[in-house]
Order: C-alpha cells, then sequence, then structure tokens
C-alpha cells in the first residue's frame, strides 16, 4: 500500500500563490485581480499521486462587495466568499462552472498563499456549497410556473441581492410540506419564508437587512398576487415570512424546510423557468 502524502502543504480552501497559477495558465482572462482556490477534500490531498494524481481548484476574481443572492451557497453555481488577505478586496467570486483539475506534480515546487486564506466558516461555506451542486430541492411544476409569471420570482432575487451577507439562508415552506397539486389561480398555493440571518459579525446589522428583506417581500407578494377586489389570494398565498437568527433555527426545523438556492427550476427535464438566472 503506498503511503500517504501527509507532508503535503496543500489542503482545501488554499489560494495558489500567483507564480504557480500564471505558470499553469490558470487565471482568468479578465483585467480583475484574480484568485485560484483548491477545492479537493483533504483525504484526497494527502493520497499520493500514484492514487490520486489530481487536485481539483476554482479560479475566482475579486470583487468590491458581495450580492446577497451569491453568499452562503445561495445560488449553486456562483459563490461570493470572504477571503483574509492584504488585497483592498476581501471578497471573491467563485463560478462551479470554472472547476478543473491540475496534477499535483505540477504544484509540488509550490507552497499556498500565505498572504490569503479562508476562514473556518468561510471554508464551511465553500463546502456546502460545493455539495449543492448535487444535492438540492426542486419545486413542482405548477408553483414555479407562478412564481416566474408573476415577476415574484425576479424581484425576489433583487431584493437579495441588497442584503450581502447579511442573510445566511433562505427557506421556503410550500402547503406544510404537503404535495397538493393546484390547478387554478383562486387556488393559491400557501407559502411561508423563513429568512435566516447571520449572527457571525453583526448580528443586529443583520437582523435589520433582514426585517427590510421581510416588508419587502410581503409587500412584493401582496401586489403580485393579492386581488384586492376580491378580497383573496391568486397564485400564490404568502402565509407569512419569519425572520430567525441562525443560531435558533434548529436541525429538526431545516430538515422539515427546503432551502432556496436563488436558482430552483421544476421537476421537468425542459423547464424554461428559471428562478435565477446568472
Amino acid at each position: 500500500m503506498a503511503e500517504r502524502a501527509r507532508d503535503t502543504p496543500w489542503r482545501q480552501g488554499a489560494l495558489l500563490p500567483r507564480d504557480a497559477a500564471e505558470a499553469l495558465g490558470l487565471l482568468p482572462e479578465n483585467p480583475d485581480p484574480a484568485v485560484v482556490i483548491v477545492v479537493s477534500h483533504d483525504c484526497d490531498l494527502v493520497q499520493p499521486p500514484d492514487i490520486e494524481p489530481m487536485m481539483e481548484i476554482i479560479p475566482g476574481r475579486c470583487i468590491p462587495k458581495p450580492d446577497g443572492n451569491y453568499t452562503y451557497g445561495k445560488n449553486p453555481r456562483r459563490l461570493h466568499l470572504p477571503v483574509k488577505s492584504d488585497a483592498a478586496s476581501d471578497w471573491v467570486e467563485l463560478d462551479v462552472r470554472q472547476k478543473r483539475t491540475v496534477k499535483k506534480h505540477d504544484l509540488s515546487s509550490y507552497q499556498p498563499d500565505a498572504s490569503c486564506h479562508l476562514t473556518a466558516d468561510a471554508k464551511s461555506v465553500l463546502q456546502r456549497w460545493l455539495a449543492a451542486r448535487y444535492r438540492r430541492a426542486a419545486f413542482p411544476d405548477e408553483f414555479n410556473d407562478r412564481f416566474s409569471r408573476t415577476g415574484l420570482a425576479a424581484r425576489l432575487a433583487r431584493i437579495m441581492s441588497n442584503t450581502g451577507a447579511s442573510i445566511a439562508a433562505i427557506y421556503f415552506d410550500l402547503d406544510n410540506g404537503q404535495e397538493i397539486a393546484r390547478t387554478h389561480a383562486d387556488d393559491p398555493y400557501e407559502l411561508v419564508i423563513v429568512l435566516l440571518y447571520s449572527t457571525r459579525a453583526d448580528p443586529d446589522a443583520a437582523a435589520a437587512a433582514a426585517e427590510t428583506a421581510k416588508a419587502q417581500i410581503e409587500q412584493a407578494f401582496r401586489k403580485a398576487c393579492y386581488d384586492v377586489d376580491l378580497g383573496q389570494w391568486q397564485h400564490i398565498e404568502l402565509v407569512d415570512c419569519i425572520v430567525a437568527s441562525d443560531q435558533a433555527l434548529t436541525v429538526a426545523q431545516a430538515e422539515m424546510l427546503k432551502r432556496w438556492n436563488a436558482d430552483y427550476i421544476s421537476l421537468r427535464a425542459n423547464d424554461a423557468h428559471v428562478i435565477l438566472e446568472d
């Protein structure tokens, strides 16, 4: 059995130094400052090259501030992630479609960039984002059609874009978890939205941002789906919009809800309605 290469300096979340990224042709072709982050699991990185000859990396670009639709893994394709560094920007944008592999041997003479790194929280977000590429929920066709046609999909995306890193996750409880067939506008889906705000940096500011988003969401749903003349909801009824701390939601509650990844599509393979385009 081959010995494990425990002496390798490479770990998941490590950043390549610029000379290594340039030598391997990994930097994006744009004028923005760029980074390359290792995303292979530590257990694969420590395996010798004859067992695991390749390592996975994702090139990214530095950005001045985050878009709330892409923080905390809300979108399975694009991620805005904080990086501790000496650079002017401490946020980077990663696109999972840019993920590629490089030979471990090609990086054997390089060390990870010591001037910047991911915090433990950022690494955890990165791991969840990578996993979400293959494990995320989908909603019924009819719900997605209504969500798109009413303009609520685009409106929710705009609201979330202004929240930065304040909101850690958005959960939907549709029809109390039951699969109910809805065919008419006057038979609305019953929706509860949970806005989970982050307590990692400034809990008070995050809570305030979540409350602002809640008010905007409630207004958007009422404008799009409440018929004042009839005095009833059409298409989708927003039963409640709840603001909660990321420390308050239990595991059991999270398992009952569907996490909104800002990229939900229906269960139809050829469905054209996407809640949030890149």
